[in-house]
C-alpha cells in the first residue's frame, strides 16, 4: 500500500518589513504555489521594529487565490480581511521591540492545492504603521510548487528579495 507524501514548508523571516496592511507573495524562484492541506503552523519570530501600534503578532499569513479575492486562511493580525478561516498568533500581543510573536496552531486540516501565500503586515493602519520581523514559520501539509497552471501574463514589475516577491499592498474601505 502506498503512502501519500507530505511535505513541509520552512518560511524563513529575513528583517521582512510591512506597512500596515502591505502584503508580499512567497515565492521561491518559480515556486509560487501551494500544494497539500495546512494541518499546523509553528511560529517562532521577533518584531525587531514597529511604528504606529503594529504588534508583534500582526505579522500576518494569507492564504488565497490572489490579493483581489477574500483569503481562505489568514493567520495573525488584528484587521479582518474575511478569511473563511482565522487564527491568531498565541503570543506577541505587544508594539514593544523585541517581543517574540508566533507560538503553535493547530488546524483542521484545510486543502489549500492551487492557492498562493502572502505575508505582511495585519494590521491595516497604513502607511503611518510598519513592522519588522526577524525568524520562521513551519507550515505543515504544505510545500511551495511551481504553479501548474500560469496566468497568461505575468504581473509587471515583480521583484524577487529573499524568496519573497511582488510586493503587494491590499486596502479595503471600512
Amino acid at each position: 500500500m502506498g503512502a501519500v507524501a507530505h511535505a513541509d514548508y520552512n518560511l524563513q523571516l529575513d528583517f521582512l518589513s510591512a506597512y500596515g496592511g502591505e502584503f508580499q507573495q512567497v515565492t521561491v524562484g518559480d515556486r509560487d504555489t501551494l500544494q497539500g492541506s495546512l494541518t499546523a503552523v509553528i511560529a517562532n519570530f521577533v518584531m525587531t521594529a514597529s511604528t504606529g501600534f503594529t504588534y508583534a503578532n500582526d505579522l500576518t499569513i494569507l492564504i488565497a487565490e490572489d490579493l483581489d479575492s477574500d483569503p481562505i486562511i489568514q493567520i495573525g493580525g488584528y484587521t479582518d480581511w474575511q478569511a473563511g478561516f482565522r487564527y491568531a498568533w498565541p503570543n506577541g500581543a505587544s508594539s514593544t521591540p523585541g517581543t517574540t510573536g508566533g507560538g503553535d496552531l493547530s488546524i483542521p486540516s484545510i486543502p489549500v492545492t492551487g492557492l498562493k501565500m502572502f505575508i505582511g503586515n495585519g494590521y491595516d493602519g497604513g502607511l503611518t504603521t510598519t513592522g519588522t520581523w526577524l525568524g520562521n514559520i513551519v507550515l505543515f501539509g504544505v510545500d511551495l510548487v511551481v504553479d501548474p497552471d500560469p496566468p497568461g501574463i505575468p504581473a509587471p514589475g515583480a521583484i524577487a528579495v529573499l524568496g519573497l516577491a511582488g510586493v503587494f499592498s491590499r486596502r479595503r474601505r471600512r
